[in-house]
């Protein structure tokens, strides 16, 4: 799915070339492409609330039919002990008296022995049959608690300022490309590079085989320092070369950090939050994300207005990795120390 954003991504270009092609406005060209999306927004809607209402009667339909299989027993039981010659009420005395005779031969200090054998195995961090079995049900999930506690650990909170900030400079990229690379001289060479920026986008397909090697043989630490380094590779490209040819190795590199950025930060997410609380921790990274969009905003127009010149935004944004070098490291060591729900800001 993640990939599937990027290669989304070709849409540009493509809404560019219908624009030439058909010979239409860019406000026609909108509108249709607002159309499209709101019957494909509004019919995935329709047939998801049709879905879950499935599972709704899905669940009822299977509730019923344990209930009408409990009803079954028990109507078996009240037949079979009316069957026996012994009546129902004379075996229910004996298991009393066979009870009560096995409780009177246990002496008092055999079961403060038991009490002080369950202490002691807990006190040696032994565990009870059903602390195993919420571990095996929470999936190895690292933050224990429930959701508040888990959305406000300091894990999380790292990889949302994390999240957020990649994904400002992400859309920076992918906005200013135009101007940016018209500033070195493409718009002389009838937008070229900007063609060939474009095209590398769905080609983030490509990094996908080596998400896998790094989260696979390195974890999730490994993955989130590669997004750090190909960020900076891309931006020290932006800021130190004005030939457009190197700046190919910066669109690949580019390409790269998308892929990994996505894949990496919610396959993380997934990894020490709760499958319930996965969902809501995703829109909370989206919407950290497009809040942090607005600081483009001035950045883009002292650029486009004032500077003539991206080279400072492109240095802020380059020189603002840095930190967060020591901020992948942290949320590293934290999951591999396995964070618990005491380590929540307050």
């Amino acid at each position: 799915m993640n990939a599937l954003y990027d290669a989304g991504s070709i849409t540009y270009l493509g809404l560019y070339y219908a624009k030439q092609w058909l010979n239409i406005s860019f406000t026609a060209i909108v509108g249709a492409y607002l159309a499209i999306a709101i019957v494909a927004f509004g019919g995935a809607a329709y047939y998801w609330s049709a879905l879950h209402i499935a599972d709704i009667d899905i669940d009822i339909n299977i509730d019923a039919e344990i209930d009408g299989g409990e009803d079954l027993q028990v109507e078996h039981d009240v037949s079979t002990a009316e069957s026996h010659d012994k009546p129902a009420d004379e075996d229910l005395q004996v298991e009393h008296d066979v009870s009560t005779a096995q409780s009177h031969d246990k002496p008092a200090d055999e079961n403060l022995q038991v009490e002080h054998d369950v202490s002691t195995a807990q006190s040696h961090g032994k565990k009870t049959d059903e602390e195993e079995m919420i571990e095996e049900t929470t999936d190895n999930v690292i933050i224990a608690g429930e959701g508040r506690q888990q959305l406000c650990s300091k894990l999380f909170i790292a990889l949302l300022a994390y999240f957020s900030f990649y994904q400002s400079r992400n859309i920076f990229a992918l906005t200013t490309a135009r101007n940016f690379l018209g500033y070195l001289g493409d718009d002389d060479m009838n937008y070229r590079y900007l063609t060939i920026f474009t095209l590398l986008m769905p080609a983030s397909l490509v990094a996908l085989p080596f998400v896998d090697i790094v989260l696979g043989k390195f974890g999730f630490h490994a993955g989130l320092q590669s997004v750090n380094i190909l960020a900076l590779i891309h931006g020290l490209i932006q800021v130190c070369s004005k030939d457009l040819n190197v700046q190919i190795f910066g669109f690949v590199a580019f390409t790269f950090f998308r892929c990994f950025l996505f894949s990496v930060s919610f396959s993380f997410m997934a990894s020490f939050l709760s499958p319930k609380n996965s969902g809501i921790g995703a829109g909370y990274m989206n919407l950290a994300g497009g809040v942090c969009i607005f600081c483009n905003i001035p950045l883009a127009n002292a650029a486009m207005l004032y500077l003539d010149s991206f080279f400072l935004p492109n240095l802020i944004y380059t020189a603002a990795i840095l930190p967060f070098f020591f901020v992948a490291y942290y949320m590293g060591k934290w999951a591999n120390g396995g964070v618990q729900s005491a380590s929540t800001v307050q």
